[in-house]
Protein backbone atom coordinates (compact mmCIF):
# COMPACT_ATOMS: atom_id res chain seq x y z
CA UNK A 1 0.00 0.00 0.00
CA UNK A 2 1.36 3.42 -0.96
CA UNK A 3 1.46 6.22 1.58
CA UNK A 4 -1.29 8.78 1.18
CA UNK A 5 -0.19 11.79 -0.83
CA UNK A 6 -0.65 15.15 0.86
CA UNK A 7 -1.53 18.43 -0.81
CA UNK A 8 2.07 19.54 -0.31
CA UNK A 9 3.34 16.38 -2.02
CA UNK A 10 1.05 17.12 -4.95
CA UNK A 11 2.41 20.63 -5.30
CA UNK A 12 6.02 19.38 -5.30
CA UNK A 13 5.08 16.77 -7.92
CA UNK A 14 3.41 19.35 -10.13
CA UNK A 15 6.46 21.63 -10.04
CA UNK A 16 8.74 18.67 -10.72
CA UNK A 17 6.76 17.78 -13.85
CA UNK A 18 7.05 21.36 -15.11
CA UNK A 19 10.82 21.41 -14.59
CA UNK A 20 11.23 17.98 -16.19
CA UNK A 21 9.24 19.06 -19.21
CA UNK A 22 11.52 22.06 -19.63
CA UNK A 23 14.61 19.81 -19.43
CA UNK A 24 13.19 17.42 -22.02
CA UNK A 25 12.66 20.34 -24.41
CA UNK A 26 16.07 21.97 -23.90
CA UNK A 27 18.52 19.09 -23.55
CA UNK A 28 19.85 16.55 -26.02
CA UNK A 29 19.59 12.81 -25.14
CA UNK A 30 23.20 12.60 -23.88
CA UNK A 31 22.62 15.67 -21.71
CA UNK A 32 19.40 14.22 -20.30
CA UNK A 33 21.35 11.09 -19.40
CA UNK A 34 24.12 13.19 -17.85
CA UNK A 35 21.63 15.15 -15.74
CA UNK A 36 19.93 11.92 -14.62
CA UNK A 37 23.28 10.50 -13.53
CA UNK A 38 24.00 13.72 -11.64
CA UNK A 39 20.66 13.55 -9.82
CA UNK A 40 21.22 9.92 -8.84
CA UNK A 41 24.72 10.62 -7.55
CA UNK A 42 24.11 13.97 -5.89
CA UNK A 43 22.86 12.35 -2.70
CA UNK A 44 26.26 10.76 -2.02
CA UNK A 45 28.75 12.89 -3.94
CA UNK A 46 29.05 16.08 -5.92
CA UNK A 47 29.46 14.90 -9.53
CA UNK A 48 30.44 17.35 -12.24
CA UNK A 49 28.21 18.39 -15.11
CA UNK A 50 29.18 19.81 -18.47
CA UNK A 51 28.63 23.56 -18.62
CA UNK A 52 25.69 23.28 -21.05
CA UNK A 53 23.88 20.61 -19.03
CA UNK A 54 24.47 22.57 -15.83
CA UNK A 55 23.17 25.77 -17.41
CA UNK A 56 20.09 24.21 -19.01
CA UNK A 57 19.29 21.97 -16.01
CA UNK A 58 20.01 24.67 -13.41
CA UNK A 59 16.33 25.39 -12.74
CA UNK A 60 15.63 21.71 -11.99
CA UNK A 61 18.69 21.38 -9.77
CA UNK A 62 17.82 24.57 -7.88
CA UNK A 63 14.21 23.43 -7.49
CA UNK A 64 15.31 20.13 -5.96
CA UNK A 65 17.79 21.91 -3.70
CA UNK A 66 14.92 23.96 -2.23
CA UNK A 67 13.03 20.87 -1.05
CA UNK A 68 13.58 21.03 2.70
CA UNK A 69 12.48 17.49 3.54
CA UNK A 70 15.37 15.15 2.74
CA UNK A 71 13.25 12.10 1.95
CA UNK A 72 10.95 14.12 -0.32
CA UNK A 73 13.99 15.63 -2.07
CA UNK A 74 15.48 12.17 -2.60
CA UNK A 75 12.20 10.80 -3.95
CA UNK A 76 11.75 13.72 -6.33
CA UNK A 77 15.37 13.49 -7.53
CA UNK A 78 14.98 9.75 -8.13
CA UNK A 79 11.76 10.31 -10.05
CA UNK A 80 13.42 13.05 -12.09
CA UNK A 81 16.36 10.76 -12.94
CA UNK A 82 14.01 8.02 -14.16
CA UNK A 83 12.05 10.49 -16.26
CA UNK A 84 15.20 12.05 -17.77
CA UNK A 85 16.62 8.63 -18.68
CA UNK A 86 13.33 7.66 -20.33
CA UNK A 87 13.34 10.93 -22.28
CA UNK A 88 16.96 10.39 -23.33
CA UNK A 89 16.09 6.96 -24.73
CA UNK A 90 13.04 8.11 -26.65
CA UNK A 91 14.34 11.47 -27.94
CA UNK A 92 15.23 11.70 -31.62
CA UNK A 93 19.01 11.50 -32.07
Amino acid sequence: MLPEQTAEDSIWQEWLFLYLDECRRRLQPAELHELATFLEAVQATRPALSSRTAAEGRFLIEFLARVADRSRRSALAAEAAVDLRRAAKTAPH
